[in-house]
């Protein structure tokens, strides 16, 4: 139900209020849940890096990563590795970032 009001809430004026429904559905997912965990910290990642959070986008994206590893969920494997190949190019790394990309 968390996941459905971030996306009703899309928006430019809603971030905190997206984000703060990201990281309850998170929490709540905990071990019960973990796919939904797992999906609800990739949605965050954006609303992070939106209000300037890169440090806290980069948590998100190594504990969705590790989850999505885990349990072997290859789209959010994907999403997870596109995220690090974005990460990798805003810190000036584009050889990095260029080998994430073309990950299969």
């Amino acid at each position: 139900m968390l996941l459905e009001r971030y996306h009703a809430l899309l928006g430019p004026d809603r971030t905190r209020e997206r984000l703060e429904a990201l990281l309850e559905a998170a929490r709540l997912a905990g071990d019960d849940s973990p796919a939904i965990a797992c999906e609800a910290r990739l949605f965050a990642i954006g609303d992070l890096l939106i209000i300037g959070d890169a440090a806290a986008a980069a948590r998100e994206l190594e504990a969705a990563g590790a989850l999505a590893t885990q349990l072997r969920l290859g789209r959010h494997r994907w999403r997870a590795t596109v995220g690090r190949a974005m990460f990798a190019l805003l810190e000036g790394d584009v050889a990095g970032s260029e080998a994430l990309a073309s990950r299969r």
